[in-house]
C-alpha cells in the first residue's frame, strides 16, 4: 500500500513492509499490518503467533477489571462475536480499562 502526506501530491510513499492502506490514504498511520502480522498502524509489522483473531479491541467497562471476571469476559467476547457473525475464538480482548469510580457512579445514576 501507499499513502501521501501532502494533499494533491502526485507522489506516494510506500507503507512499511507487510502493511497496506486504503485508496486515498493520507497518513503513514493509515498503513495497517497485513493478515498474519501485527504492529502499530504506520509502524513495523512482525509475524504474529496468534493471528487467528480477526477482532482485537480494548474494553472499557463500567466495573473494575477484577469484577470483569473470566466468565464475564467470555460472555462479552461471545456477544461481540455474535454481533459480527464470527466465531468467539476469532475475537480477542487486547486490554481492559477500568472506568473511574466517579464515571461509574455517574453512569449508574443516569441509568
Amino acid at each position: 500500500g501507499t499513502y501521501t502526506a501532502t494533499a494533491g501530491s502526485a507522489s506516494c510513499a510506500a507503507c512499511p513492509s507487510h502493511s497496506t492502506s486504503a485508496t486515498g490514504s493520507n497518513a503513514l498511520t493509515d498503513c495497517a499490518c497485513d493478515a498474519g502480522y501485527t504492529g502499530e498502524d504506520g509502524g513495523a509489522c512482525a509475524a504474529c503467533s496468534n493471528c487467528d483473531a480477526v477482532v482485537t479491541f480494548t474494553a472499557t467497562v463500567a466495573m473494575s477489571s477484577t469484577d470483569f471476571t473470566a466468565g464475564k469476559q467470555a460472555a462479552y467476547v461471545a456477544g461481540v462475536a455474535q454481533a459480527l457473525s464470527v466465531a468467539p475464538a476469532r475475537v480477542a480482548i487486547a486490554s481492559i480499562t477500568d472506568q473511574s469510580t466517579r464515571r461509574r457512579l455517574i453512569a449508574a445514576s443516569i441509568a
